[in-house]
């Protein structure tokens, strides 16, 4: 009878220290994602086990944006630059041969970004224009109801605070639209009668 509670309490303790070798192997590989310096850059950090690894990135409907193979040795730090992709959110996925590790992160496009800094107020024929903190070029282009261009500027400081009076604008409306970079920030039309 104690035999066979030894070879039982054996075969128990050499199955635990099996699971606690795979177990230490799979917590020894790790995938971080770290936010660069300008926006849309990002760093995938993977350390691990060397040999061939893949690396996905995929957006929040599942779609694959980047598939790749890569050969490494302890781990690899990987820039990735997400900077003309949209707002949402994305999941980095990098697979060994024992698992698969995920690290997701939820993007603001500079685009996102700087319309939140952008603001109007409107009384009667004036128009207020106030942008924070805008670290960016930005295209201002006025059209009135005719479509025709009736003012156009670039802004080119951080912060902007400029008044336009379209008092002696022959027009039902005005439309004020800001690009940056080609892409719309605001496109709002505003009533003057």
């Amino acid at each position: 009878m104690t035999t066979k509670i030894i070879a039982v309490l054996l075969t128990v303790m050499s199955t635990v220290t099996f699971a606690n070798t795979n177990d230490s192997t799979k917590r020894d590989a790790l995938v971080r994602v770290v936010t660069g310096s300008a926006n849309g850059s990002y760093k995938l950090i993977y350390q691990g086990e060397e040999g061939r690894v893949k690396f996905k990135l995929l957006n929040e409907k599942g779609n694959v944006l980047h598939n790749e193979w890569m050969k490494v040795e302890n781990g690899f730090i990987q820039p990735i630059n997400l900077s003309k992709m949209p707002s949402g959110d994305y999941t980095f996925v990098v697979e060994n041969k024992n698992e698969t590790l995920l690290e997701a992160i939820s993007h603001t496009s500079l685009s996102d970004l700087l319309a939140r800094q952008i603001q109007f107020d409107q009384v009667a024929d004036q128009l207020e224009f106030v942008g924070n903190n805008l670290q960016s070029d930005l295209k201002i282009r006025i059209f009135d109801d005719n479509h025709e261009l009736v003012y156009s500027d670039t802004i080119t400081q951080n912060n902007v605070d400029q008044i336009f009076d379209f008092s002696r604008i022959r027009s039902n409306w005005v439309s004020f639209i800001i690009t940056n970079n080609d892409r719309v920030l605001a496109d709002h039309k505003f009533n003057l009668r």
